[in-house]
Formats: C-alpha cells, structure tokens, sequence
C-alpha cells in the first residue's frame, strides 16, 4: 500500500492498545471514511482513483478489527506473533482436561434435551469467560502503557487462545438444534 502507516493503529494515530477510546476510533473511522470516499476523486486520474479506492478500503478493515475486542486482540497479538493457527499453541493441561469435562457436560445434556441443564452450562461458560477476561486484565492495562515484555505477550497470547476455545464451545452450544 502506497500510505506511511505500517499497521491500524498507526494508520488511526493511535498507541496499539487494548482498549482504546472507541468514541476517538469511530470518529477518526467517519473523518477518513468522507476523506477517502472514491465518489469524491470521480474526476481524478485512474492512479489517484485506485489510490483512494485502497485508503478507503483500509479504513474500512481497519476499523472493523479495531472496533471489535476479538479481533482486535487478534490483530495486536499478529503484530507480535503468528497467531493463524492454534495448533501451535500449547496450551496447559488443566485448561484442556477442564475442557474435556466441560464437553462431557455438554454432551449428556445435550442427549437428555433438558433446557435447564443446558441453560446453566451457558451459564457456566459466560462465567469462565468472565473470569478468563478478568485474570488478562492487568495483562492488557499493563500493554496499554507501554508494557512490550515478551512474557506479558505470551500471557496475553494464552489467553486469546483459551478465550477462543471457550468461544467455539459457546458457539457449538448455540447450534444445538431444539435447545
């Protein structure tokens, strides 16, 4: 891409952050949007036109990862690490044997078809992923004045994926069909 920034925070002016101010992030995200609106170069040359296309473009992707937690953990993590495939991620043996028990759990009740059970293992996994999100905290706040430490990234790297694996849980339950 023909522009100085090197990633979308740079792009947004923005220290990488977990939480930044997403009011300051849709308004950057609206000011560029009108800025780089192709209808507005309909005059200029093919060069100048596909230029504003890709600005456009980047605008619009880097502001739907930045806006939502998920992918923005995602993008700041790829920034550091390869993030595309878990499998190469180790992940600890009592977060998977928790897992597997959290499966069984969801595999009985599931061939039970009893509603109240299943509503409270979606119960259950809101908690774990609240309480997943509340051990990172200081994690990410730390990463968010500064902190670069490898050590604080890999924790933050274990989170997403053990956050993700929850999330997948969460969804598959969500496609139970009848419950």
């Amino acid at each position: 891409m023909n522009n100085k920034h090197s990633d979308y925070f740079s792009f947004y002016s923005i220290s990488p952050c977990f939480f930044p101010d997403i009011s300051e992030l849709k308004k950057k995200y609206y000011e560029y949007s009108k800025q780089y609106h192709p209808d507005f170069f309909t005059l200029e040359d093919k060069k100048k036109q596909s230029e504003v296309l890709e600005l456009s473009s980047y605008n619009n992707k880097a502001y739907t990862t930045l806006s939502d937690f998920n992918k923005r953990i995602k993008y700041i993590l790829s920034l550091f690490f390869d993030v595309s495939e878990e499998t190469s991620h180790k992940m600890d043996d009592d977060f998977l044997m928790d897992m597997m028990e959290l499966n069984e759990n969801i595999s009985e009740v599931s061939i039970e078809n009893d509603e109240d059970k299943m509503n409270g293992v979606k119960e259950e996994i809101e908690k774990r992923i609240s309480d997943l999100d509340l051990s990172i905290l200081p994690e990410m706040k730390s990463f968010d004045v500064g902190n670069r430490e490898i050590n604080l990234l890999e924790k933050i790297k274990d989170y997403y994926f053990k956050r993700k694996y929850i999330l997948r849980i969460q969804e598959n339950i969500a496609n139970f069909a009848g419950l």
